[in-house]
């Protein structure tokens, strides 16, 4: 479970799947990084699915939704 005040970094890959924020915590997420996550790739993290946000904070970079 993410706790609050977090930051989550994502590969420079795809995710099938569907986000959903709805705790009233404040999140943001990073796409983007190599595997090795030293560093960005320069290509997004694409997520093939819906991003919703119900309550809570987030910032999103790196990241495109399709």
């Amino acid at each position: 479970m993410v706790k609050a005040d977090e930051t989550i970094q994502a590969l420079d890959t795809a995710l099938v799947d569907s986000l959903t924020l709805s705790r009233g915590i404040n999140l943001i997420l990073k796409g983007g990084h190599k595997a090795d996550y030293t560093g960005t790739s320069g290509t997004p993290t694409v997520l093939k699915g819906t991003l919703t946000i119900g309550t809570g904070r987030l910032i999103v970079d790196g990241f495109a939704v399709r």
